[in-house]
């Protein structure tokens, strides 16, 4: 054989070894190499191994064994995604089989788009609170202003919108709104007060009900003429005669006042307690004292006419007839009296616990008590007549008005009962606490409570029409006089009140 061809020959036999070799070694490493298959619980999601794509779900990869990342995704148009990522260490010739359970993702698209969807505050907030200088975060804010201005169906819901955006891209809308609504809602008292109190000077100001209601609020607007101050004690009675007022305080004495001038005239001590009660009788007045005892005064000359014992317990209120004195106590009883010579006429028992309260009308005679009951009884014979029942805690005042009782209790409400047939008719929760007086003027109640305010309501309807304030304690006692305004306080002091409008209401008109 020529050499050249020896040479062919042996360079053919070393590529064919080599060829050999590297296919032995091939045949080891594939022996070596692990399977790995993939499921996700997405269908067509696609999947990454070492950051390179292997396909969509399922599938199946050949790895040489070691550690690998595996990223499995699969994004939705409506912003959301499902994802996975993870890692795994691969032995040699192992098959590996994953289920993946992808967990849902959300984008600000997602939360932006959902928003859209549903056009709702909740769902546009919701987007703010995830992305607040999110890409649509201005849009978003505006959305959520234009909701609420289209939600403006109401006197409430206008008063949302100013309260969140005062200086809004439709406050002068909403405004308008609101005062349309103020007055679609005017047919009432309270109605026209809040139109009122909202627009003063706005377009349906004119209006024949709104000005009558606006002139009946006029006359109830109260403000301090004059704060009588000398009383050591607090201030529990008072009553007027004249251009002079007669006070009784736990201070045991009575102190009479120039009520044109506000100015203190003269004081003397009438009874050895705190004094209750003090009333008007001709040219007399009694007072009622812890003493136990009644006693009559002149009125020209303060001197002492009468002292009247009998009670057992404290005296809380008296009331007068034109011959009679009716008087209410802590013992339990009513009593009447003959007015000229204090003699004793007769005794009402019924009540369980202590009479706070007493007033008489005609041949009628009204008491509250402790025992959170009304009593209504016949001044001639003494006869219950018949028994009110509804409060839930003492009853601290009671007047006559007309055909019907008014009464006030430490239950924070104020009740009108029919005496014909015995039914509550009208009940004001106050909101005020401890009640402890109420007087009716024209139509109108007043009534006074341990939060220091004196409140003025509508008799027809119960709604309020103004609070008033000045005194700092307790107010134990209201009352009216001239178109002035007369109360008296824990705080020591009396006040005359004086509409502050030069408009005074004709109190017929709302009758």
């Amino acid at each position: 054989m020529a050499p050249i061809e020896l040479i062919k020959l042996i360079s053919i036999l070393i590529i064919i070894g080599g060829l050999l070799v590297i296919f032995f070694q091939l045949l080891v490493v594939l022996k070596k190499r692990a399977v790995l298959k993939i499921t996700a619980d997405q269908p067509d999601a696609r999947i990454f191994i070492d950051g390179q794509f292997y396909g969509e779900s399922p599938v199946e990869a050949k790895l040489t064994p070691g550690l690998h990342s595996v990223i499995i995704r699969k994004i939705l148009n409506d912003g959301s995604y499902y994802d996975y990522e993870g890692s795994l260490r691969l032995d040699d010739g192992v098959e590996k089989v994953l289920n993946i359970a992808l967990e849902k993702k959300y984008t600000e698209k997602y939360y932006w788009q959902k928003a859209e969807d549903s056009n709702t505050i909740e769902d546009y907030e919701d987007y703010l609170k995830r992305y607040e200088d999110g890409y649509f975060a201005k849009e978003a804010r505006a959305k959520i202003e234009e909701i609420h201005y289209e939600a403006c169906n109401s006197a409430d819901k206008c008063r949302e919108y100013l309260q969140l955006y005062p200086n809004g891209k439709y406050v002068k809308l909403v405004r308008n709104k609101l005062e349309e609504h103020l007055f679609a809602a005017s047919d009432s008292i309270s109605g026209c007060k809040a139109y009122i109190e909202n627009y003063p000077t706005g377009r349906h100001i004119d209006d024949p009900k709104i000005k009558k209601v606006k002139k009946l609020l006029q006359s109830v607007d109260y403000r301090t003429t004059y704060i009588l101050d000398g009383h050591e004690g607090a201030v529990t009675c008072f009553a007027i005669k004249g251009t002079k007022m007669y006070s009784g305080s736990d201070d045991k004495t009575v102190r009479v006042w120039d009520i044109i001038s506000g100015s203190y005239v003269l004081s003397f001590k009438a009874h050895e307690d705190n004094i209750t009660s003090l009333v008007l009788a001709g040219d007399s007045f009694l007072t009622g004292s812890e003493d136990k005892t009644i006693k009559k005064w002149a009125i020209d000359d303060l001197s002492l006419e009468k002292e009247i014992t009998g009670h057992e317990g404290w005296i809380s209120a008296i009331a007068v007839t034109q011959d009679k004195i009716v008087s209410s106590s802590y013992d339990k009883t009513v009593r009447i009296w003959d007015l000229k010579t204090g003699k004793p006429l007769s005794v009402l028992e019924g009540h369980t616990e202590s009479v706070l309260s007493v007033d008489v009308s005609g041949d009628k005679i009204v008491s509250g008590s402790e025992d959170k009951t009304i009593r209504l009884w016949n001044l001639k014979t003494g006869e219950l007549i018949h028994t009110f029942d509804g409060h839930m805690d003492n009853v601290w005042d009671v007047r006559f008005i007309g055909d019907k009782i008014i009464s006030a209790s430490w239950d924070d409400t104020v009740r009108i009962w029919d005496i014909r047939t015995g039914e509550q008719v009208l009940k004001i929760k106050t909101n005020s606490g401890r009640l402890y007086c109420v007087k009716v003027y024209n139509n109108i109640i007043y009534t006074g409570s341990w939060d220091a305010k004196i409140r003025v309501w509508d008799f027809k309807s119960g709604e309020i029409l103004k609070i008033i304030t000045g005194h700092t304690d307790s107010v134990y006692n209201v009352d009216i006089y001239n178109d002035m305004l007369f109360s008296c306080s824990f705080d020591k002091t009396l006040r005359i009140w004086n509409v502050s409008g030069k408009d005074k209401a004709v109190f017929s008109d709302f009758i």
